[in-house]
């Protein structure tokens, strides 16, 4: 059997949420049916060895970041020429247009999907090319197959910027049950690694240092949370977390956190660091549906989040969602979670909270829809072959 070419066209291949899911998808792929290719416009950056060693080819453009020009157009349409895709998926705003773009200089018809994986809340933290493509995308969206959206609110917000509602499809976040998943023995190595007693309650905010993640709110609400309890320390881990990013330091010396705050920085051991924790958290003010928490539940790590996109369907009742650039009412939502912790069986709490992302958010289950949406659009004698 024939297997057809999905082309996927990613901004950059950096370990941020979009392109995590990407890869998660890539490795469920039915690769009997499909021949994934990745074109990243920027480099292989975090993920582009991880995804060769799945025996995907990756491209690159080498874009310098938000400077697209008239030679990376050429670029562009050469390598998507060269690659013959039947399908295209472009993943986030700029991978969205030049997916559309790419796929007009094509001999064939080949059907394009758009894959958006962010809320709409303003623009003001946004950068000026983004927010651009943001509102310009309005005019490239009719000519899609379909958009997929990661939560019904991202969906809401771009139709009310003229996104076609009759294009939508919602897929949620997918999560690896298997990758994320109970490990006992992480908690006691996660407090050794910090220095810290083992009865020290852990709570962790795993996500890159960038204004919309709000890490500002969250220090302030550790401050207040550090005043009610010295049992409890905080956890940063991501991209630019670390002691040399002046501005965040000065944050933490600031709020007098100095010996409450963790800075651990990028790490490849997500897993073993999510499951480590006690309570995980998000403190953004703006979010379509957060990995990190339902990583999180994956692990059977109850949460606190900011309730923003699909956050409040994500957790359910099994943790807290709270206003976000409120540092009173998260650090409210961790107490409540710290008292719940301590009045009930944390394995008994921990199944609970897995159990919903594998009945509902299983990678599995997300990739089979990705494989629906595919055979959909597909040429009608590719369907015709696999039935």
């Amino acid at each position: 059997m024939e297997q057809k070419v999905i082309l996927h066209i990613v901004t950059s291949l950096y370990a941020g949420g979009a392109q995590m899911m990407l890869l998660k998808l890539l490795k469920t792929t039915d690769r009997n049916l499909f021949n994934p290719v990745v074109l990243s416009m920027m480099g292989e950056n975090d993920l582009g060895k991880e995804i060769e060693a799945l025996n995907i080819p990756v491209v690159t453009m080498e874009m310098a970041q938000g400077r697209p020009t008239p030679t990376s157009f050429f670029r562009l349409v050469k390598l998507v020429r060269e690659i013959q895709p039947d399908l295209i998926s472009g993943w986030m705003y700029h991978g969205n247009v030049a997916a559309t773009i790419s796929a007009k200089f094509l001999k064939k018809d080949v059907p394009v999907l758009w894959n958006i994986r962010q809320a709409v809340y303003g623009f003001s933290e946004e950068k000026w090319l983004t927010a651009f493509l943001i509102r310009f995308g309005a005019y490239f969206s009719n000519s899609t197959a379909a958009i997929i959206y990661n939560s019904i609110v991202s969906a809401q917000h771009h139709e009310s910027y003229g996104y076609p509602k009759e294009k939508r499809v919602y897929i949620p976040n997918g999560f690896d049950t298997e990758i994320f998943r109970p490990r006992p023995a992480s908690r006691p190595w996660l407090r050794k690694e910090l220095g810290l007693d083992e009865d020290t309650i852990l709570i962790g905010f795993i996500a890159r240092y960038h204004p919309m993640k709000d890490h500002e709110n969250f220090l302030k609400a550790a401050s207040i949370l550090q005043e009610r309890s010295d049992k409890v320390h905080f956890v940063l881990v991501g991209k630019d977390i670390i002691k040399d990013n002046r501005e965040l330091s000065d944050m933490i010396k600031k709020l007098g956190l100095i010996k409450k705050v963790h800075l651990m920085g990028f790490r490849s051991d997500i897993p073993e660091i999510t499951a480590g924790l006690d309570i995980a958290t998000t403190s953004s003010f703006t979010e379509s549906s957060p990995n990190v928490i339902g990583e999180a539940m994956a692990s059977g790590v109850v949460c606190v989040a900011t309730n923003l996109g699909d956050s409040a369907r994500l957790i359910g009742d099994t943790g807290r969602v709270v206003p976000p650039k409120d540092p009173a009412a998260l650090a409210r939502g961790w107490e409540e979670m710290i008292e719940l912790l301590s009045k009930s069986k944390k394995g008994e709490i921990g199944k609970a909270v897995r159990e919903r992302i594998l009945e509902q958010f299983s990678i599995a289950s997300v990739s089979e829809m990705y494989k629906d949406i595919y055979l959909k659009y597909l040429p009608k004698t590719f369907e015709k072959v696999i039935i």
